[in-house]
């Protein structure tokens, strides 16, 4: 599944863009650090880990 990840620093979060169906993505996240996210290909990322 194509996703896409933006780093945002300003908030500090990491926010996940997923499922794009005719060139947007229907799917939106705003992560903290703290939470655990799986990507689509079933890993896990701590977000945390992420934002440092």
């Amino acid at each position: 599944m194509p996703e896409y990840w933006l780093v945002n620093l300003k908030e500090n979060c990491l926010e996940v863009f997923q499922q794009p169906e005719n060139g947007r993505y229907t799917s939106y996240r705003s992560l903290k650090a703290g939470s655990v996210f799986v990507c689509g290909n079933g890993k896990q990322v701590m977000i945390g880990c992420v934002l440092v």
